[in-house]
C-alpha cells in the first residue's frame, strides 16, 4: 500500500473511533509506562495485601470444564495456539504476543483445582517467583483480568485456595479497577469488569465491597451497550459470545453469592438463548470473524454457570428459521441441512476488530456435514496469513479488484466499512426458501445477493455486482470444506466426499478455476484451531459482461436449468419454476 493509500485508509478508520477512545489510549501507555520504569511507584502502588482474606463463599459445582490443559501442565508442558512448551517457561521468547499473553492466563488452573490442590498452588506459587509486578506481558490489563477470572474460579471450586492467593488476588483486582482498557471498550472492558467484580466477591478487604459495586454498575452499562436486541455480541462472533458470556456468568454468580445485586439477568438470559440457537447439532458454533474451536467454555459448564447465576435462557430450542437481525445472521434448518446468511455489519463502529470482510457471505451444511465454509482464524500475529483470512477471499462472497466491501487492515483494523441491507425472505414453494441481501461497499460498489435454498435439493446463489469501473476484475468465492474434492466433468465441475455428491452447475457466468489450499503458504484453508488448519478447495467464479453470476449446486437426481427468463428446478416427477428476475433483478 502506497503512502496516499495509507493515508487515506487510517483516516477511515479514525472517523469511527470515539472521543473517549483516543483520550484514554495516551493515559493508558503512560501509566503503564511510569509504573515500569519508577521502582518506588511499583513498590509503592503494586504490592500484595497481606491482610487480605478470603470471602466464604459456598463452593461451585461447575460441569464440563476440559481437564486437557491440566493433564499436558502434569507433563511438564503448555500449549498455546497450537504450540507447545516447557510449563517453567514465562517468557516466551520468540513466540507471538498472543502466545506470551495466554502464558499468563492460567487456564490451566481451574482443571487443576478439581484434581489436585497442591498442583494448583504450585503453579501459581511459581508464577508469583518468576513474574515480579507490572513487569512483562504478564501485567498488561488482560492478561492480568483474565487470570484474575481464573483464579476466582479455581478459589470456588477449593476452598482451601482462598487465603493463600488473597493477598495476590487483592493487588490484581486493584490493578484492573485502576486500568481499565478504556481506550479499546468492547470484549476487553467487559473481562477487565468481570475480573474486578468477581475478585471481589472473592475477597475479604476493607475495599473489596466497593470496588465491587462500582464495578458491577459499570458491567449494567456495558452490557446495555455491547449486546444487542437480538441476544448476540455486538462483535459478531460465536467466540467472543460466548467468552463474554462465561466471564460475566461468572462474575454474576460470585457478586450473588455475597449477596450483591447485579442486574444483568435477563441481559445474560438473551445471550444465552443466541448460544443455543446458533449452536449446530455437532455441539460447534458457527466459526465467523475470529472464532475458532481452540479452548472455548463448554456448553455444560455455561449451563452450570447460569444455574449457579439463577439465570434462564427464554425459548433456547431454536425455531427451524433462526433471524437474528441486529447480529446479521438469518439460518435456515431442515433436518440435516442448514444454510447460514451473513448479512450484517462487520462489527461496531467503534471497535470492528474481530471482523472480517464477509458481507453476505454464507455457510451450508448438507445431509449433516459442511459443504461451504467460513475459513476461521489461526493467528492474530500481523503477516500474510492474518490478512488472507480477515480478507473477503477467505469467505462465499464477492471481491472487486482483490478488495471485499468491507476494508481490514493490520491485525485488528477496519478502514471503510460496508454498509449491508437485509432485504427479506420468502418461500417460493413449499419447502424452499429465498433470501435477499444487499451490500455497499466502502468504494461505491454494490453487491446484490439470492440465495435459492430448496434443502436436500439445491441451493442457487444469484449474484449481481454494479456501479464499478468498466474493466474491474469481480470474482465470487465458493469455498469448500475440506473433505470435498472437486472433479472435472465434460459438463462441468462436481464435488464429492465421502458417499456426497454435488454438481456445480453455473447458469450465468463461469467458473474459472477451483484451487487447493495448503495451510500457512497457499491461500485456502479451514481453521482448526490457533496455528492448525487444513487446505481446502475454492472455486473462483466470474458473472457475465452485466456483473451477474448465477450458480447452483445440485443434488444428484436433480436438474437445474434457465430459459426464456425463468429458472427450472425438476427433481423426480415434480418441477418448480421461478422467474430468473427473482433472483438476479
Amino acid at each position: 500500500m502506497n503512502l496516499p493509500d495509507r493515508f487515506f485508509t487510517l483516516v477511515r478508520t479514525l472517523r469511527h473511533l470515539r472521543a473517549s477512545q483516543i483520550a484514554w489510549r495516551p493515559v493508558h501507555v503512560m501509566r503503564l509506562q511510569a509504573l515500569n520504569c519508577v521502582p518506588a511507584l511499583r513498590a509503592l502502588c503494586v504490592r500484595p495485601d497481606a491482610g487480605a482474606r478470603g470471602a466464604p463463599l459456598p463452593v461451585l459445582d461447575i460441569a464440563g470444564v476440559d481437564p486437557r490443559p491440566a493433564e499436558l501442565w502434569r507433563q511438564g508442558f503448555v500449549e498455546y495456539h497450537g504450540i507447545r512448551a516447557a510449563r517453567d517457561d514465562w517468557q516466551g521468547e520468540g513466540q507471538s504476543r498472543l502466545w506470551r499473553y495466554q502464558r499468563h492466563y492460567h487456564a490451566e488452573l481451574v482443571p487443576l483445582a478439581f484434581a489436585n490442590v497442591d498442583e494448583a498452588r504450585s503453579l501459581v506459587d511459581d508464577w508469583i517467583a518468576h513474574n515480579p509486578p507490572c513487569r512483562g506481558d504478564g501485567w498488561e490489563p488482560y492478561p492480568v483480568a483474565r487470570r484474575l477470572l481464573n483464579w476466582c474460579m479455581a478459589s470456588a471450586i477449593a476452598p482451601a485456595l482462598r487465603d493463600t492467593w488473597a493477598p495476590w488476588l487483592a493487588v490484581q483486582m486493584r490493578f484492573v479497577a485502576s486500568h481499565l482498557e478504556r481506550h479499546l471498550l468492547g470484549n476487553h472492558l467487559l473481562c477487565d469488569l468481570c475480573a474486578v467484580v468477581a475478585a471481589a466477591a472473592s475477597l475479604d478487604t476493607v475495599d473489596s465491597e466497593a470496588v465491587g459495586v462500582r464495578a458491577a454498575r459499570m458491567i449494567v452499562r456495558e452490557l446495555e451497550r455491547q449486546v444487542l436486541p437480538d441476544g448476540g455480541y455486538a462483535e459478531r462472533t460465536a467466540q467472543y459470545h460466548v467468552v463474554v458470556l462465561h466471564d460475566a456468568l461468572l462474575a454474576l454468580a460470585l457478586h450473588r453469592a455475597r449477596g450483591r445485586e447485579l442486574d444483568v439477568g435477563p441481559t445474560l438470559a438473551r445471550m444465552l438463548r443466541w448460544a443455543d440457537w446458533v449452536r449446530r447439532a455437532d455441539g460447534s458454533y458457527p466459526w465467523l470473524n475470529d472464532a475458532s474451536p481452540d479452548g472455548l467454555p463448554t456448553p455444560p459448564t455455561l449451563r452450570a454457570l447460569s444455574n449457579i447465576a439463577e439465570v434462564t435462557p427464554v425459548q433456547s430450542q431454536p425455531p427451524p428459521i433462526v433471524e437474528l437481525p441486529d447480529t446479521g445472521w438469518t439460518i435456515l434448518r431442515d433436518e440435516k441441512c442448514e444454510l447460514l446468511f451473513e448479512h450484517g455489519l462487520i462489527g461496531p463502529d467503534h471497535q470492528p476488530g474481530h471482523g472480517h470482510a464477509d458481507a453476505l457471505s454464507f455457510e451450508l451444511v448438507w445431509n449433516g456435514v459442511p459443504v461451504v465454509t467460513d475459513t476461521g482464524v489461526t493467528t492474530y500475529a500481523p503477516g500474510n496469513v492474518r490478512a488472507f483470512e480477515r480478507s473477503a477471499a477467505a469467505h462465499a462472497t464477492v471481491q472487486v479488484d482483490g478488495r471485499g466491501a468491507d476494508e481490514p487492515w493490520a491485525s485488528f483494523r477496519v478502514g471503510g466499512r460496508a454498509r449491508p441491507v437485509y432485504l427479506g425472505k420468502s418461500s417460493p414453494w413449499r419447502g424452499a426458501w429465498l433470501l435477499c441481501g444487499q451490500a455497499t461497499s466502502y468504494e461505491g460498489w454494490l453487491h446484490r445477493r439470492r440465495l435459492l435454498f430448496w434443502p436436500g435439493h439445491v441451493l442457487v446463489v444469484g449474484d449481481e455486482v454494479v456501479r464499478t469501473r468498466t474493466s474491474a476484475n469481480i470474482i465470487s468465492i465458493l469455498p469448500l470444506a475440506p473433505e470435498w474434492n472437486v472433479v472435472a466433468s465434460t459438463d462441468g465441475y462436481r464435488i464429492q466426499s465421502e458417499g456426497q455428491e454435488l454438481e456445480v452447475v453455473v447458469l450465468q457466468g463461469k467458473l474459472i478455476e477451483a484451487v487447493l489450499g495448503e495451510y500457512p503458504d497457499r491461500p485456502g484453508w479451514v481453521a482448526d484451531g490457533f496455528g492448525r488448519a487444513r487446505g481446502r478447495f475454492s472455486l473462483s467464479l466470474s458473472p457475465a459482461q452485466d456483473g451477474r453470476l448465477l450458480y447452483a449446486l445440485v443434488a444428484p437426481g436433480v436438474r437445474v436449468s434457465e430459459s426464456t427468463g425463468d429458472l427450472t428446478v425438476a427433481a423426480g416427477d415434480h418441477s418448480q419454476r421461478l422467474a430468473v428476475e427473482e433472483l438476479l433483478p
